[in-house]
């Protein structure tokens, strides 16, 4: 798992595969941070992204939670990733999605 800071710090970006014991999440999932008190702007999981495909809701999950980039952030052009350890990306991850979930629809 990495993290990657964009823009002089105004973004952060992190990607991961692990739940925080270690086992491996089912697919890819991504998360937008912005500002300088980092604040979500996504956090979206490849699988929920193809559930909402298979079920005709693309739309709204992509509005709601935003696309994964389908590659790890340690692929991306660009960016000079920076550890996360599965523990990190695990909190992160559920104080992004609760902030999103908490956003008026």
């Amino acid at each position: 798992m990495t993290r990657s800071r964009e823009g002089g710090g105004s973004g952060l970006s992190a990607a991961g595969a692990g739940d925080a014991g270690g086992r491996p999440r089912q697919g890819l999932c991504q998360i937008e941070l912005e500002g300088p008190d980092p604040t979500a702007i996504a956090a979206a999981s490849l699988e929920e992204w193809q559930r909402a495909h298979d079920a005709g809701r693309l739309d709204e999950y992509d509005s709601r939670f935003g696309i994964t980039a389908g590659l790890p952030v340690s692929e991306w052009e660009g960016h000079d990733p920076l550890p996360l350890t599965s523990e990190e990306f695990e909190e992160v991850w559920r104080t992004a999605r609760r902030h999103i979930a908490a956003r008026p629809s």
